[in-house]
């Protein structure tokens, strides 16, 4: 059964599956408000189960007006995935119009190269709190979401945590609360933060590299390995799916033909859905 499966999926059309994946980013994390989100969810709907749509160039039109009004409505606060999404939306209907598949190919490649090219150098050369792990840090002790990982990689009770996050959160012309952060492992947060830190900056940098670089240097031809593992390694701490979601489809359209990428690729489009639906972190602090 299994085998059946892999057969079917190493013969599908990859430029297809990366536009379902597209939709399916859509469906699993809607985005916008009510009057956006209605009309993206039945379009993404209606386009994984009317054959003929997914390559009509006049719905992919209407997916960027959509994600466009989205941008220019949260605007300026609007997320970086936001703008990445409209940008990639336009991208498939460019080249649905042209009937050419080639051309999401290079555009894919050309956005996943420019997207890591800036990231790393925000981070390196433009931010004032990254490379001291201070980003990181603050995470591991303030974002809810970070909660079970830094119990568990530091050994710290939630009570802890808690009492940590009152005790930094006091103002400073206030009443100091005493709390006896004694027990708070600061010197587990600072290592793990920087190990964080430079390895997020490094897979970035990695990234950048890679799909920037020539086709005709022949090591271009890994640049898949290092988008996967960016995803799998970064959302399984940081759960902002509907991004890893979408670098995934953008991974898919782009690839070489081998096809043991395109089932990594769907493969850890699976595991950041289940990073997103099973608390691993939170059933390592109970089962340990």
């Amino acid at each position: 059964m299994l085998y059946k499966i892999f057969k079917y999926l190493e013969n599908i059309d990859h430029f297809r599956l990366a536009l379902q994946l597209t939709l399916l980013d859509l469906i699993l994390r809607p985005i916008g408000t009510l009057e956006i989100r209605t009309p993206l969810l039945i379009l993404a709907i209606l386009g994984l189960i009317i054959p003929n749509l997914i390559k009509n160039y006049l719905f992919w039109l209407t997916l960027t007006i959509l994600t466009l009004i989205r941008v220019v409505l949260d605007w300026p606060l609007a997320d970086n995935h936001a703008y990445l999404l409209s940008l990639w939306c336009f991208a498939i209907f460019l080249s649905t119009y042209k009937k050419d598949s080639n051309l999401l190919k290079s555009n894919a490649k050309l956005m996943i190269g420019l997207v890591f090219l800036f990231a790393f150098i925000w981070k390196a050369f433009l931010s004032s709190d990254y490379l001291d792990n201070r980003f990181f840090s603050i995470s591991m002790i303030e974002d809810p979401r970070f909660s079970e990982f830094t119990q568990v990689t530091c050994d710290i009770s939630e009570n802890d945590l808690n009492d940590f996050r009152d005790y930094i959160k006091q103002h400073i012309d206030g009443d100091l609360v005493f709390v006896d952060v004694i027990n708070f492992d600061f010197e587990c947060i600072n290592k793990i933060s920087g190990f964080l830190t430079y390895y997020t900056l490094l897979l970035e940098f990695l990234v950048a590299l890679f799909f920037l670089m020539p086709k005709k240097i022949r090591v271009s031809k890994y640049r898949d390995y290092f988008l996967i593992l960016f995803c799998i390694f970064v959302y399984s701490v940081s759960t902002v799916e509907g991004f890893g979601w979408l670098l995934v489809a953008m991974g898919l359209s782009q690839y070489e033909e081998i096809k043991i990428i395109k089932l990594s690729y769907l493969v850890t489009f699976l595991i950041i859905l289940i990073y997103r639906e099973v608390p691993i972190f939170e059933i390592m602090l109970k089962t340990f």
